[in-house]
């Protein structure tokens, strides 16, 4: 169903689109006459694949909230489907100001390990490597960067990220209209297409000839006729794949609308017991796995997945994080059965066993780095899933992961506005809202959702959707339903651009 933000929203989530929306028009500009089968730089490809928000773990300074990036975004241009990957290399040695570049020939190269950039006084050489540990990196580099006219700094990073393809989110969505999903609205492609149907009597899907794909933070801009349109991209256990769509009207008067739009129109929910209490141990695989039969079968269709999504909360007692863990099963990828992992089930740290009825589960999980295949080897995956249902063989990957509440941390997240609203992520247990420390929290780490309460009511008032944008590092969407409601953008660096 249709939202309609109020107008103080709006102009707060004005602020965390315009300069995106300006980015990827430029993206557009730039390429609308560019061969795409020549344009992209073939190091970019190489590079792609360490795509990803890195903080800084040695600067010489040790300033807090230091950061480098390598962000990733992909055009498409005039209904081609050979898509344009425009690299940029985002750094931060203050935690307080940016500079970003256009990784291209005339000034970097990277063969698989080693990234070289020299461009106006900037000169870069970072050795980079998958991880693969028990607090979720996934990457790392080791080296040195030297800014104009200062001295060159020794400096280490690690990421959480991953590069998600396009593809990752190809299927047909659907808006829940009072709990029915019949009208699609957006059809995601395999091969670069991209449909979108907007408000209003007859409205008609319609195919998008030009669009941005922004494979660090996984959303779409583009225009429809005079709206600017985001998709920002997601899963859900039994919704399937997911997606919150910002329609941005033209004009300064005109409420931003959003649409909830998901691939899954029916999910059945099983009754849950006491969580598992090996949920912790489960949880760390969490991710979007699509999965295909490994027989002749066709139980498994296009579009089955296995969704796993751990939550953990806080409590003000001290104690450790309870978690617990949904687990969607889809075999056709637009019906679903959710469950939630309990004392019923058996889970020994790599295989969950689940018995329910007539239903016989079995799968086993591992986590490990592999990349992808032929021409597309840049897109790695982080765990795989291999089992049964109901006697039907199954694999699957995800390149998806778990991000840790701390990975938000380092720099006060404030507004571009006059607003006072403020936000520092201390810990994976504690954050700081307008002055305020809260450690009773609810987190989804595959998702980088916060739910807390910001006063004494019964249910969580404020809301945090954190992610990154660009040259100002890190960046949330704070939706605040207490006394006097509000929706707030805030950035670590407010000042800083989108990209380049």
């Amino acid at each position: 169903m249709n939202k309609t933000t109020t107008n103080t929203a709006t102009s707060y989530l004005r602020g965390i689109a315009d300069p995106t929306s300006n980015l990827h028009q430029e993206l557009l500009d730039k390429y609308s006459d560019a061969d795409p089968t020549t344009e992209t730089y073939p190091d970019a490809l190489k590079l792609m694949s360490f795509n990803g928000y890195y903080s800084l773990e040695a600067v010489e300074d040790s300033c807090s909230g230091a950061f480098f990036s390598v962000d990733t975004n992909m055009v498409i241009t005039k209904g081609s489907t050979t898509p344009i990957y425009h690299v940029s290399l985002i750094v931060s040695l203050d935690g307080k100001t940016s500079n970003i570049y256009h990784f291209k020939k005339d000034h970097g190269s990277f063969d698989g390990t080693h990234l070289k950039f020299n461009e106006s006084g900037v000169v870069i050489s970072l050795n980079f490597e998958h991880v693969n540990n028990d607090d979720f990196v996934t990457a790392a580099f080791e080296g040195t960067i030297q800014m104009p006219l200062k001295e060159e700094q020794m400096v280490t990073g690690k990421s959480y990220n991953n590069i998600i393809p396009m593809s990752m989110y190809a299927g047909s969505y659907y808006e829940n209209v009072l709990g029915v999903f019949e009208d699609k609205m957006m059809e995601i492609g395999a091969d670069f297409t991209l449909k979108y149907k907007g408000n209003g009597i007859g409205a008609q899907l319609t195919s998008i000839d030009s669009f941005v794909y922004n494979m660090n933070m996984y959303y779409f801009s583009f225009t429809h006729k005079s709206d600017t349109i985001k998709l920002i991209m997601g899963t859900s256990s039994g919704g399937g794949k997911v997606c919150n769509n910002m329609i941005i009207p033209s004009g300064d008067g005109a409420n931003l609308q959003t649409r909830s739009l998901q691939t899954v129109t029916k999910t059945t929910t099983n009754p849950a017991g006491t969580p598992h209490s090996n949920s912790k141990s489960l949880a760390s695989y969490s991710g979007f796995y699509p999965i295909s039969s490994n027989t002749d079968s066709d139980v498994i269709k296009d579009g089955a997945f296995v969704s796993v999504e751990g939550i953990y909360q806080i409590d003000t007692s001290g104690s450790a994080p309870a978690y617990k863990v949904e687990l969607g099963i889809s075999l056709d990828g637009t019906t679903s059965t959710k469950y939630t992992i309990d004392s019923t089930m058996t889970f020994d740290g790599n295989t969950l066993a689940i018995t329910n009825g007539a239903d016989e589960i079995e799968m086993t999980f591992n986590r490990a780095y592999v990349p992808g295949s032929g021409s597309g080897n840049q897109f790695g995956t982080l765990a795989s899933i291999s089992g049964s249902i109901n006697g039907t063989g199954f694999t699957g990957a995800t390149a998806l992961n778990p991000v840790p509440l701390k990975a938000f941390g380092g720099m006060t997240m404030t507004p571009e506005t006059s607003s006072s609203e403020t936000l520092e992520i201390i810990s994976d247990t504690q954050l700081k809202y307008n002055g305020v420390e809260y450690s009773e929290l609810l987190y989804v780490p595959i998702m980088y959702i916060v739910a807390f309460k910001s006063d004494k009511s019964g249910s969580p008032v404020v809301m945090l959707s954190l992610g990154t944008d660009g040259g100002r590092g890190t960046a949330c969407i704070i939706t605040d339903k207490g006394s006097t409601p509000s929706t707030t953008s805030v950035f670590a660096i407010p000042t800083g651009m989108s990209g380049q």
